[in-house]
């Protein structure tokens, strides 16, 4: 039964690494709901028209329903792009 997500993304191009440690899907969630309810704050003039069109009641209703057809599986590689020249995207579910 899968209940974090683990994502890794290497661009050796820009010198970039993140391996974000395995989150539970309620740390998802909380990220989510705090981020949303603070959008205002962080968000520029010119993007907010798309923030705006976002309603936190069907976002949550979606991370849910996401949530829980996740936890339906075993561990997998939800997301897996490799290059030849060191880039790579990993999101797993485990």
């Amino acid at each position: 039964m899968a209940r974090k997500i683990k994502i890794k993304i290497n661009d050796p191009k820009n010198n970039t690494k993140l391996n974000l440690p395995a989150m539970p899907f309620w740390l998802i969630n909380t990220i989510f709901s705090i981020g949303i309810s603070t959008k205002k704050f962080w968000i520029k003039d010119n993007n907010m028209d798309f923030f705006n069109n976002i309603d936190s009641t069907d976002l949550k209703f979606f991370l849910r329903e996401i949530k829980y057809e996740l936890k339906n599986y075993e561990s997998f590689n939800l997301v897996h792009i490799s290059n030849n020249d060191g880039s790579l995207i990993n999101i797993t579910v485990i």
